[in-house]
């Protein structure tokens, strides 16, 4: 599948290992993943990147890891929190 971005990604010239974790835990996985979500900060298709991600079980997509983008599907599920609230928090 190809995607058409408005704009070129942040991470376009990045390694994408990096936005690929073995795991979640672990110090140097923390530093992979805050590297990874550093670029996705200044990314100007941080938004839509990370509307793809929702429905990507692994991975940094749009500044999130898997297991932040399952709870916030599940908190926007339950009510819990909003599309805006969620723009918000990975800001």
């Amino acid at each position: 599948m190809s995607i058409t971005y408005p704009a070129a990604p942040a991470c376009r010239s990045a390694d994408p290992e990096l936005f690929f974790p073995e795991d979640e835990t672990g110090e140097e996985v923390r530093e992979q993943v805050e590297q990874a979500k550093r670029i996705c900060q200044r990314c100007p298709v941080r938004v839509p990147c990370r509307a793809i991600g929702m429905a990507e079980p692994v991975g940094i997509w749009g500044g999130m890891t898997g297991r932040e983008r399952r709870l916030h599907l599940r908190q926007l599920r339950t009510g819990e929190l909003s599309l805006l609230d969620l723009d918000e928090l990975t800001a």
